[in-house]
This record gives structure tokens, C-alpha cells and sequence, in this order.
């Protein structure tokens, strides 16, 4: 009943629900229309021994030890420090003011020990040569931290073609969406604001009337019965039906006429 009862408010209100599924399609719309393109890539590094071991049973330790996630860890940590930074703006002959919109995260990938250095910016040339200058950067000032172990740049950073944000084919549906949920919301709102005021109003009338409302707000009650919780009263009962052939009462003064003492009339009448 209760989803009768929904489905019927928003049949009823659905022209409210459609306005506002256009209004947030239209905000998305024209929000992406208006937004910075922003470009999203990725390079990749991988720790590994340094080619200079040759010993068997050295690299198997070393091997081991790389199983280990500090180390991997550490090395993803170096991406962001003030040394890499500043060789990469001398690579590529920049300020620091001139990158402030792009930015740089490096993180190991599950159960590997690759690292995954993601950067995101407005203009995807310096982008892609951005995150390849941090890569060599950080492979650089890293070969001495552990000695025996070291980061081999894995894949090098593309230019992208397509801007991450905004997207239109996924921006103005999922507004859609939220818009369809607020409007469902809306029109229940729309709904119990509308029954709480004829419920008021129809007080109000009733007061001034000197009546009142019980429960059910399409029933009026005389105030001698405003105490809902107690069933009415019977005001009073109709009397008994009397046959048409009763005689006189138990005391023999009757006072309706029988059907004989009616014919006898009806025949005086009609001589």
C-alpha cells in the first residue's frame, strides 16, 4: 500500500520531478562547458637489484629483501621530496609558480614492486614531459639510498588525448541521476507540506465553527465529542416499530387504530 501511495504522489507531481532532472542535466552541462580541461598520465619504475652484483647467493638476499614493503615505499617517497623537485625544474627550465596547477603522486602497486607515478594538469605536452623529468630525477638522486638496489624507469609517461575532467558522456547522466533523486525527494516533501496545511486550515475552520476534527480529518465532530480516544455516544434511539393489527397497550387505553376500527372508517367515509 505504502508503494501505491508513493508511486501515486509521484504520478501525480511528475511534471516537478522532470523540471528538475533538466535543471541538473543543464547545470552539468553548462559546468563542464565552462570548466578547465584537466589532463590525468602515468609513468612506471621498478626497484630492482643494481647490475654491478653478480654474486648468486647475494642477489637471492636481495631479492628477499624486496619482498619487503619499506622498500618500495621509500623509494615512492623520493618523488615528492625537495631534491627531486628542484632537478626537475632545472630539467625542464621552469619555476616553481609555473607547475603549481599540476600535480605529482607516487604509490607502489599491490603485491608488485612497481611504482606508479600519476600526474594531472591542464596541458598535456607539460604533463607528460613533467612526470618524465620527475621520474629521472628521482632515479637519480636515489642509486646511493640502499646501494644494492635501485629504480629502473618500466613505462614512460604518453601524452593523453582525452582531458580526465571534465567528461560530458559521464558528467550530465550522473546529474540526471541526482537530479531524478531530489526530485522524488522533492515531491514527497511537496506532498506532506500540502496534506499538513489542509489539515490546519481545516482545523482552523472547524474551530471557528465550533467544531473539531477528529483523527480523520474528513470527519467533523460536534465538540460534545472532541475526545477522540472514546467512542460517540448514542445521541438517542428510534422508536420500535408497532404492527399495523397491535391492539391496545397493557392498560387497554389504545391509541392506534386497528385495521377493523380503519375499514369501518374508510366505508363511513366512502357511504
Amino acid at each position: 500500500m505504502e508503494i501505491r501511495t508513493y508511486l501515486g504522489i509521484i504520478g501525480r507531481y511528475w511534471w516537478v520531478i522532470a523540471l528538475v532532472v533538466v535543471g541538473a542535466m543543464g547545470g552539468a552541462a553548462a559546468l563542464d562547458a565552462v570548466k578547465a580541461p584537466v589532463y590525468t598520465t602515468h609513468a612506471r619504475v621498478v626497484v630492482r637489484p643494481k647490475p654491478g652484483i653478480t654474486d648468486e647467493r647475494t642477489l637471492a638476499d636481495i631479492l628477499g629483501q624486496l619482498a619487503a614493503l619499506y622498500l618500495a615505499n621509500t623509494f615512492a617517497q623520493t618523488f615528492t621530496s625537495a631534491q627531486v623537485k628542484a632537478d626537475t625544474l632545472k630539467a625542464l627550465n621552469v619555476s616553481s609558480g609555473q607547475v603549481q596547477s599540476y600535480t605529482l603522486a607516487a604509490n607502489r602497486l599491490p603485491d608488485t614492486i612497481v611504482i606508479d607515478v600519476n600526474g594531472s594538469g591542464p596541458d598535456p605536452t607539460f604533463l607528460a614531459n613533467y612526470v618524465n623529468a620527475t621520474v629521472t630525477a628521482a632515479v637519480n638522486d636515489s642509486r646511493d639510498l640502499f646501494r644494492v638496489v635501485e629504480m629502473m624507469p618500466l613505462d614512460a609517461a604518453a601524452i593523453p588525448r582525452q582531458p580526465s575532467s571534465p567528461v560530458p558522456t559521464r558528467d550530465i547522466p550522473t546529474g540526471a541521476a541526482l537530479g531524478l533523486a531530489i526530485g522524488v525527494l522533492l515531491v514527497l516533501l511537496i506532498d506532506y507540506l500540502r496534506g499538513e496545511v489542509i489539515s490546519v486550515t481545516r482545523r482552523g475552520q472547524a474551530a471557528a465553527s465550533g467544531t473539531t476534527i477528529g483523527p480523520d480529518p474528513t470527519t467533523v465532530q460536534p465538540s460534545a465529542y472532541a475526545d477522540w480516544t472514546r467512542p460517540m455516544e448514542t445521541v438517542g434511539e428510534a422508536p420500535p416499530l408497532i404492527a399495523e393489527d397491535n391492539q391496545a397497550d397493557a392498560t387497554g387505553g389504545g391509541w392506534l387504530p386497528t385495521r377493523r376500527q380503519r375499514k369501518q372508517s374508510a366505508g363511513r367515509d366512502r357511504g
